[in-house]
């Protein structure tokens, strides 16, 4: 016997079989002050799972009872939104969340562009003392990190 949805018993047919849909994502913060300086992310986990009432090698989900499936979900997720949005100025928020990453944006370049010109003045002081210091621990350091290269282009 074909293989039929679980929820509506359409033929599953040629779509491959489903048994359940899934979508995460995440991002990590760390709730004390020590941790957070050194983190660059916070932290929150999202995810949303759909699978059918019955488990098993038999359970498939149609291409149909996942889209209505989706769209109750959509439909609870704004319903939430919608309180919580109540009394936030949305555009401010956006503005607000756009300059921080610009100046995340702003900070990673000088980073970038700090470790580049550290790398150039390395090299040049590992030119100057070849031959004149023995190779130790600290030199092969310092050669390895100049042969890392720059992270500009």
């Amino acid at each position: 016997m074909d293989k039929v949805c679980c929820i509506c018993k359409k033929p599953q047919g040629l779509a491959p079989t489903r048994p359940s849909w899934s979508i995460s994502s995440d991002f990590v913060h760390a709730a004390n002050e020590p941790a957070r300086n050194k983190q660059h992310t916070g932290e929150m986990l999202m995810s949303a799972y759909i699978r059918p009432n019955a488990q098993g090698p038999q359970a498939h989900i149609c291409d149909d009872c996942l889209r209505i499936s989706l769209r109750a979900l959509k439909v609870a997720i704004s319903k939430v939104l919608t309180e919580y949005d109540a009394g936030t100025d949305l555009e401010a928020e956006l503005s607000d969340v756009t300059a921080r990453l610009a100046n995340l944006q702003d900070e990673h370049h000088n980073a970038c562009f700090d470790h580049d010109r550290m790398q150039d003045r390395l090299a040049h002081v590992l030119d100057v003392l070849d031959g004149k210091c023995a190779v130790d621990a600290e030199v092969k350091s310092a050669r390895w990190e100049v042969s890392r290269g720059h992270l500009q282009g």
